[in-house]
């Protein structure tokens, strides 16, 4: 599969970060797929909205060039490390879940989700 990989932490100046940015390349690697999209930290924060999920999502998929990105791919693979709690990373959901919209694969790994409000329509039961 062609993977997207947003939040890579491989340029933050941190022995810990660079390991799980090398880590989900290889894992993805050496099951067969490639990251021929990859977004590192702070990348996407135009994408951020913590009011409106809906709205969110709808900016991404109105950004040609994410869009183009997005179709890209066959999988979108969320880093959720140190991002999804408290209602920080948005940007990240927004992007998960114009990725579920237009029919792509999506997972969040590496992530503990906690106190975010919304974005239920992301986690299918």
């Amino acid at each position: 599969m062609k993977i997207m990989l947003p939040n890579d932490t491989a340029t933050v100046p941190h022995v810990g970060y660079q390991a799980v940015s090398d880590a989900h390349a290889r894992m993805l690697g050496n099951a067969g797929h490639a990251v021929v999209e990859r977004f590192f930290l702070g990348e996407l924060r135009r994408f951020i909205n913590n009011d409106d999920e809906k709205m969110a999502i709808e900016s991404v998929l109105a950004d040609a060039d994410m869009r183009e990105r997005l179709e890209r791919c066959d999988a979108v693979v969320v880093n959720g490390e140190g991002t999804l709690h408290h209602g920080f990373g948005t940007e990240y959901l927004a992007v998960l879940g114009a990725a579920q919209q237009l029919g792509k694969a999506s997972l969040i790994v590496n992530a503990v989700f906690e106190a975010n409000h919304g974005w239920a329509a992301c986690f299918p039961s």
